[in-house]
């Protein structure tokens, strides 16, 4: 143990910002719990302990003082998360900045940078609001800067400098109606006390050991708190990181600006994080890619996130992916979450079905000249999801994507595997073996059979069953895509467009793509679908089955097909939707598709 501390390594800035965010860690819960502002939706203490994880992972320690503050700093800005999560990236961002090359430093030149990068973090925000993170930041680095003038000693300049922070928290605060009428203080600036505290135990004992060892230990939500919600302007949080050359803050603000509220643009003029809440995270994604490549992106539904958190309906939380083709409505009225998969289109990045509409991609999928390409969500995707749900149920049912047509699975489960260690919370993770409708008519039973009150267990074993009775049945309009896609050989596509065949296409038990049988045109390949579905309905019977589109003008084909099929079975198609853009790539705009379950 050190009695002082006058020059500031890279390894005490490291370090010492690794205990920061271990306390974040073990004070999430509490954090999510007193979240009023800008919007009540749950998440700030999940968000600033993502932002800290992504810091972690790939923050490259340095005994240089400048490097190790670049390098946090750079892995800030590419993984933070949040509005408060992004504020923070760009206050590092402002700290490295202005950081002296240097090895280490006195107390003087180090809070100099410290106090210039208050201006850094208020540029970024559109709207600065006070007794929020914002004025955290300004209050603390003035007074830190002031202690320096007379203080040689880090350990003591930074316990000081905590003292005063904690004492003018709930002052701050009140200048803000909103968490005055909450009782609480504005979350992001508890979590920069908290940050703060870990940095000065650290610096006390400077137990590096103790540090690594813990820093993913989470402590046990705290008490209840009693906030009164006000409504949500804006549904989206709609966050991306872009990369390009010379960007200009001002145009990227005066392009998405009007689309919503809670604008922050952090980072430098090759590198940009965005933040802003809106209703239309589509659009804004389309406005940004006029600057530069979208390279991560991130949509939370603030509206879904409050109701679950105030009125949870489950014990039990269900997670899919965006290849389960289930309706919006459905989804939100049984609380399932969702996580998307990406969509790659030339240079830009999507998510499915959340940063693109379906009838903007079917809209877009004959002209482009490159097929578009798709991507599993990765492991931090469902990490981050299941860090969130871990605090608000009892355990969690994830259904993904059959294992055959992609790696959602796979990353999904060792996601589960780590968080479900860490937090003590059972997940369980199912390969579906089925997509797009089957899938959604799994992930529709599921979430019944949890509203009914079943166990876990009792539910995974239904879901073996309907995974054993899932079926589905695709009917493309075109080859091209079969073709371009390399599923089909481009003589056998000459051939079968020259004689204008069609097939019809399903997946077998294993998960994997199949051909069916072939017809005389994309009618006689719909119509080839209806007799396989009476065949299947006269043999087993029908549980419930679901009607599926591409383009929209294709609708009116859908609803056709689907009263023909109510007919042979006598019950109505649980819904009509369309396929997601995803699984869109492969089977082209026109098809139409029946998925069904079995009785």
């Amino acid at each position: 143990m050190s009695e002082t501390i006058e020059q500031l390594s890279g390894k005490h800035l490291y370090y010492g910002f690794l205990a920061g965010a271990k306390n974040i860690f073990d004070q999430q819960g509490y954090l999510n719990k007193i979240n009023v502002f800008p919007v009540p939706d749950a998440d700030t203490g999940t968000n600033m302990a993502s932002t800290m994880h992504a810091i972690i992972d790939n923050a490259v320690p340095s005994n240089h003082l400048k490097d190790a503050a670049t390098s946090i700093s750079d892995a800030a800005l590419v993984g933070a998360r949040g509005n408060s999560g992004i504020i923070f990236a760009q206050y590092l961002y402002g700290i490295s900045n202005e950081l002296p090359n240097e090895e280490s430093l006195g107390t003087i030149a180090f809070a100099k940078s410290v106090r210039k990068a208050v201006d850094y973090a208020y540029e970024s925000i559109a709207n600065p609001v006070e007794g929020t993170i914002i004025t955290m930041l300004r209050e603390w680095s003035i007074k830190f800067d002031e202690l320096a003038q007379t203080q040689t000693d880090f350990i003591t300049l930074f316990k000081e400098s905590y003292e005063y922070a904690k004492d003018i928290l709930a002052d701050i605060s009140k200048l803000l109606e909103k968490l005055a009428k909450a009782k609480v203080v504005d979350a992001g600036a508890q979590g920069i006390v908290f940050f703060l505290q870990g940095v000065v135990e650290f610096l006390e004992n400077q137990s590096i050991k103790e540090i690594i060892q813990s820093r993913s230990q989470v402590q046990q939500l705290g008490e209840e708190f009693n906030i009164d919600h006000e409504e949500i302007t804006f549904r989206y949080c709609t966050e991306c990181l872009i990369s390009g050359e010379d960007f200009n803050k001002e145009e990227i603000r005066k392009s998405i600006g009007e689309m919503g509220d809670s604008l922050v643009i952090a980072g430098s003029r090759s590198k940009m994080r965005i933040h802003i809440h809106t209703d239309q995270p589509a659009n804004v994604y389309n406005k940004i890619t006029q600057f530069g490549e979208i390279v991560y992106q991130k949509v939370d539904d603030m509206i879904f996130q409050q109701e679950v958190s105030e009125h949870r309906k489950n014990n039990i939380a269900l997670v899919i992916d965006s290849c389960a083709d289930l309706p919006k409505s459905f989804i939100d009225e049984h609380q399932i979450h969702v996580v998307p998969l990406n969509l790659h289109i030339g240079n830009s990045q999507f998510l499915d079905r959340i940063t693109i509409t379906s009838d903007q991609f079917y809209e877009q999928l004959n002209k482009l000249k490159d097929l578009p390409t798709t991507s599993q969500p990765s492991k931090k995707d469902f990490t981050n999801k299941f860090n969130y749900l871990t605090g608000k149920y009892e355990s969690i049912i994830s259904l993904c994507l059959s294992s055959k047509l992609s790696g959602t699975y796979s990353n999904c489960y060792t996601a589960a595997k780590k968080v479900s260690e860490d937090r003590g919370t059972p997940i369980n993770v199912v390969d579906t073996k089925c997509a797009s409708g089957a899938f959604g008519l799994i992930a529709e039973l599921t979430a019944e059979a949890i509203k009914d009150g079943h166990s876990v267990d009792e539910i995974l074993m239904m879901v073996e069953e309907w995974k054993s009775k899932a079926f589905l049945l695709i009917a493309p309009s075109t080859l091209k895509f079969f073709i371009r896609g390399g599923r089909l050989s481009r003589p056998k596509g000459f051939i079968a467009n020259l004689l204008n065949m069609r097939p019809v296409v399903s997946m077998n038990r294993e998960g994997g793509g199949i051909t069916l049988k072939s017809y005389f045109g994309h009618t006689g390949s719909i119509n080839g679908m209806a007799d396989m579905f009476a065949d299947v309905h006269k043999t087993k019977g029908i549980e419930r089955y679901c009607v599926l589109y591409t383009n929209k003008e294709d609708l009116q084909k859908a609803e056709e097909f689907a009263n023909h099929l109510e007919l042979i079975c006598g019950q109505k198609t649980a819904y009509i939707m369309q396929i997601s853009p995803v699984l869109g790539t492969n089977g082209g705009p026109g098809a139409i598709e029946v998925s069904y379950i079995t009785k």
